[in-house]
């Protein structure tokens, strides 16, 4: 009877243990498994409904959580994608707008080197998008182009301000450009700065204008000397000058003697010519510091700055150089004329009457010492031109 007992006992625990396999501890490794198999490959597979009871519940509840972050996950890549295909279109709207401006746009990280350019800087350095970014400027500038921009954006990057600068570029064919720049710093959130952002507008056009008009208004076309109004801007410093230094200055008029049968026989536009070797002459015969001008017609004026403290070696000085103008205007002249398609050189001899005052600081005004060289000029006329006079202003 024991063993018998002990028999059935063996074949209870058996049985016990095959339920336990197939009802709880199978169902159990199956469903283990499935969600190692999610945890791995993050597949969203179905499971089949495992065992029974609360096995099975627990199955159909992870299909259900399956479900749930299927469909979460699936709504959020389409909502990634739909935020992508829109911050796409809104680049593409935001590069269409930057490209449209007329202004050279760009962004350099504090490097120094460009993360982002427009169209227009790529026609610029007449390079693609891809080969500018990662570069500097002295990629695609001159030397000294490039270290000015440099320190322009190092101003930036420093002090965290914006700029406004006028800049020069000029490329390695040396093509010069001018542009007028604002930069301002790009910052991260904790203020510390990331990269600026700069757009340039070329303003070469401007500048040749305004550069043209600034020559036309005090200089003559025909022969690039200073014109009367620049002469005077020149004598108020000079007068300045000798004020501070307590040293003399003197003004020389200067009309051409014979220039009028050159004009009536030839034109004006040897005239001309002539006119323009005239103020060669006349500045190879002055200093550095002296200003030749011209005052209209036939007539120069010359302006000697700091001659000296002392009048008599003044007077001396003065003289001297006008004798070398009066001797270089005098030398012959060597012409080409045209005349009924025949080219020939004429040789041509003129002098020049030469009126000379000096001045001491401001004990005289402008005008009253252009009358007094005036009057000289006129006065060396009388004497039979290709004269100097020289009036000895007691007053001084």
């Amino acid at each position: 009877i024991f063993a018998t007992l002990t028999l059935l006992f063996l074949f209870f625990l058996l049985f016990v243990n095959y339920i336990y396999n197939q009802i709880i501890l199978k169902p159990l490794t199956q469903l283990k498994n499935k969600m190692s198999e999610f945890q791995n490959n993050n597949e969203y597979v179905k499971i089949e409904t495992i065992g029974s009871g609360e096995i099975a519940s627990l199955s159909e509840q992870f299909n259900a959580l399956l479900q749930v972050i299927q469909t979460h996950n699936q709504e959020l890549e389409e909502k990634i994608q739909e935020r992508t295909v829109s911050l796409k279109e809104n680049e593409d709207k935001l590069n269409t707008i930057l490209n449209s401006v007329e202004g050279y746009i760009y962004i350099k990280d504090t490097d120094h080197k460009y993360t982002y350019v427009n169209k227009h800087m790529c026609e610029l350095f007449n390079m693609t998008y891809e080969e500018i970014i990662g570069k500097d400027d002295s990629r695609f500038l001159e030397k000294e182009s490039a270290e000015r921009i440099f320190l322009n954006d190092q101003r930036v990057f420093e002090h965290q301000e914006t700029i406004k600068e006028e800049e020069t570029r000029l490329s390695p064919n040396h093509e010069r450009k001018v542009f007028l720049s604002i930069k301002s710093p790009l910052l991260k959130e904790d203020g510390t700065v990331y990269a600026l952002c700069g757009i340039s507008t070329d303003i070469t056009q401007r500048k040749n204008i305004e550069e043209k008009n600034h020559y036309l208004a005090f200089y003559d076309v025909l022969t690039d000397l200073p014109n009367r109004r620049l002469f005077y801007d020149r004598l108020t410093q000079a007068m300045a000058a000798g004020k501070r230094a307590n040293t003399y200055g003197a003004v020389m008029f200067l009309d051409i003697d014979n220039f009028k049968p050159l004009n009536d026989t030839y034109g004006h536009d040897i005239g001309d010519l002539l006119l323009q070797n005239v103020a060669l002459r006349l500045r190879k015969q002055t200093r550095e510091v002296d200003t030749v001008a011209r005052f209209g017609g036939d007539e120069f004026i010359v302006l000697l700055g700091s001659l000296d403290e002392n009048k008599e070696s003044s007077v001396e000085n003065a003289m001297r150089i006008a004798q070398k103008i009066s001797t270089a205007i005098a030398k012959v002249y060597k012409l080409n004329i045209s005349t009924t398609g025949e080219k020939k050189i004429i040789e041509y001899s003129c002098s020049v009457s030469i009126g000379v005052t000096l001045f001491k600081g401001e004990s005289i005004t402008k005008e009253e010492l252009l009358i007094q060289a005036d009057k000289r000029m006129y006065q060396a006329k009388k004497l039979g031109k290709n004269q100097i006079s020289y009036y000895d202003n007691p007053e001084i």
